[in-house]
């Protein structure tokens, strides 16, 4: 040891850190409370655009019940199965709104996001904290309903133990983080043009086409299916559909939880360097 070196200082650095993170956590807490509130006291559009979704739901349930009128099955998928996955599926698509594209391109359009970079607060965090926040919202109406239409109507099968039920919780989690990186990444694209509005819709589409949200991956080839399985858009709602219905089972679980893992961490990062990105294009050209 050299005479004279302080080992205090990377302890007492180690100690601020340790105390600084509750407090970061319960910053970005209640953000999610804020959007929570937010969504509750301006339900009447929170209700129009669930309203939106349910009706695509009541749609979908309705065009494929009539198509498996006759009671067959496809593929792994028993008649039931198939109906569940479909109503599960679309409950998933409709978790996470456009919210985040929007606020982001809005803020850099007026010019607030110049109060964002100067907030001590992780912009990417910060506006996951609120997506969280209005996915909770949206998730009780949605699991309201799916449960209401898959019991009396659909005659929607469920996990048969808790285990497979805290599984696909776990999942749905991580296609959240999947779907808000995709969200986020679209939002950022607003640095570069002045409208995204199309590429939001072409961000939905793709994902939802790709994700198994409006059919399951199992009716394509499986030379389509097994790209597609690699990819990360399965990880935002076929994956936990899966789980649920039982389509997945045993080791095949864990690997598609490190799937969803994996995608959620390396978009994050993705979303990270581009939102860096972004804000030195900022600084350049003088913001």
């Amino acid at each position: 040891m050299e005479p004279g070196m302080n080992l205090s200082k990377p302890n007492e650095r180690f100690r601020r850190a340790s105390r600084s993170w509750p407090l970061l956590l319960r910053k970005y807490k209640y953000l999610s409370l804020v959007a929570y509130r937010r969504a509750v006291t301006y339900r009447s559009a929170y209700l129009l655009s669930l309203l939106g979704n349910i009706v695509r739901v009541i749609a979908f349930a309705a065009l494929w019940k009539a198509a498996l009128s006759g009671g067959q099955g496809i593929g792994d998928f028993s008649h039931q199965s198939l109906l569940t996955y479909v109503l599960i599926a679309f409950m998933l698509d409709g978790l996470l709104s456009f919210r985040t594209e929007s606020l982001i391109a809005n803020s850099v359009r007026t010019g607030d996001v110049i109060s964002d970079l100067v907030r001590p607060l992780d912009h990417q965090l910060l506006h996951f904290s609120s997506a969280i926040g209005t996915a909770i919202i949206e998730g009780i109406w949605l699991v309201l309903i799916t449960g209401i239409l898959g019991f009396a109507w659909l005659g929607m099968i469920y996990p048969q133990d808790w285990t497979t039920v805290i599984i696909f919780l776990i999942s749905v989690f991580l296609a959240l983080i999947i779907k808000y990186d995709l969200a986020y990444l679209t939002g950022v694209a607003a640095f570069w043009l002045t409208d995204i509005r199309g590429l939001i819709v072409t961000r939905a589409t793709i994902v939802g086409m790709l994700g198994g949200a409006y059919f399951p991956l199992e009716l394509l080839p499986n030379s389509i299916r097994s790209v597609l399985n690699v990819l990360p858009f399965v990880g935002t709602t076929a994956i936990p559909a899966r789980i649920f219905t039982g389509q997945i089972s045993g080791n095949a679980i864990w690997t598609s939880l490190i799937h969803q893992l994996i995608w959620a961490m390396a978009l994050w990062f993705l979303a990270r360097l581009v939102w860096k990105r972004a804000v030195r294009r900022l600084t350049v050209n003088g913001g």
